[in-house]
């Protein structure tokens, strides 16, 4: 008689019965033969996840030497150096998204893909060693994209002023996209009860801005490293407090053929509702040519929580080399896209 029924494993003391009943015939398989099959199987697995884990790495490899090529490629030639000579490329002689005070770090990476678009309106007098002072008015369209890569831990964030709309005093109307920013954000440790939260920022300023001969981006590229440590106090189950503060180096290209090198630095307060957060940010870096290239902001915005959107409104003030009011209206939607574990 002849049976054909599903493949079945049976232990018994030793050994391992697997097999199928076909013609009456059962196969014995010992358990040291069938577990090397199982641990095969195993291995298989975790080269197939390692393959993946390579091929992450590749793509960021890749998309990060083609960001490095096309900053070469487009930026402004630069001259022999000259150690006696300041640039006077800094925040105080260009327009208000040349090079601004980088976005604060909160310390925690969300575990949502984030997708903001805003609007930022700004005003001021810049400063022009050959023009004297001009009065300043931007209005600036901004985008900024988070995406968790596989996991909290690493964050990729692409963001940058779309499209600005200018009017100056001497260089008359205009308008003009602005240059690419790429970070990578890196948990380095959670947050537990008694332990802070500590977060590596690696950041790229791309050299896709254009204009430099109307002072409103730098035509050149740059970089910064921070360091954020951050903490939260629940004070009840509908209200938190989290605090935050960074410190870390920041570099630009200028057209001297120098680097300016900056300390950066920032602290962040916010105070958070189940429906909405109130944030003040303290924030700036210091060049060391210390000539109109150590801007220094505050800073203060209400943010909702409605489902996944997140409208903001905010304020900005320039205290030192960044003669710019900027009042901040934007949308943040939030998809979650990280599997729950």
């Amino acid at each position: 008689m002849a049976f054909s029924l599903t493949a079945f494993a049976i232990s018994k003391k030793n050994n391992y019965f697997c097999g199928s009943i076909f013609n009456d015939n059962i196969n014995i398989i010992d358990k040291d033969n069938f577990d090397n099959k199982i641990n095969n199987i195993n291995n298989i697995n975790s080269i197939t996840s390692m393959f993946k884990i390579n091929y992450l790495r590749v793509f960021i490899l890749v998309f990060t030497c083609l960001v490095g090529f096309f900053n070469v490629w487009s930026a402004t030639p630069v001259v022999a150096p000259n150690y006696g000579e300041k640039s006077l490329i800094g925040p105080l002689y260009f327009g208000p998204n040349a090079f601004p005070t980088p976005p604060v770090l909160k310390g925690i990476n969300d575990s949502t893909l984030n997708v903001y678009i805003g609007a930022d309106e700004q005003w001021g007098q810049v400063g022009r060693t050959e023009y004297g002072n001009a009065g300043e008015r931007t209005t600036t369209i901004q985008a900024h994209l988070s995406i968790p890569l596989f996991t909290q831990r690493v964050t990729l964030n692409l963001w940058m002023p779309v499209m600005e709309f200018y009017e100056n005093t001497h260089f008359g109307q205009g308008h003009g996209a602005g240059d690419v920013y790429v970070s990578t954000d890196i948990q380095i440790l959670n947050q537990r009860q008694y332990v802070p939260a500590i977060l590596l920022r690696a950041a790229l300023k791309t050299a896709s801005g254009g204009e430099y001969e109307k002072y409103r981006f730098y035509d050149s590229p740059g970089y910064f490293f921070d360091l954020a440590i951050a903490k939260s106090f629940t004070i009840s189950p509908d209200w938190l407090i989290h605090l935050a503060g960074s410190a870390g180096f920041l570099c630009w290209q200028t057209d001297n053929g120098r680097q300016n090198d900056a300390v950066m630095y920032a602290v962040d307060a916010e105070l958070r509702h189940r429906y909405w957060s109130l944030i003040a940010q303290y924030a700036g870096y210091t060049g060391w040519e210390r000539i109109g290239d150590r801007p220094m902001v505050i800073r203060a915005a209400i943010y909702g929580h409605i489902n996944n959107f997140e409208p903001l409104l905010g304020y900005e003030y320039g205290i030192r080399d960044y003669p710019f009011h900027t009042i901040r209206l934007g949308l943040r939607y939030k998809f979650s896209i990280l599997k729950k574990q």
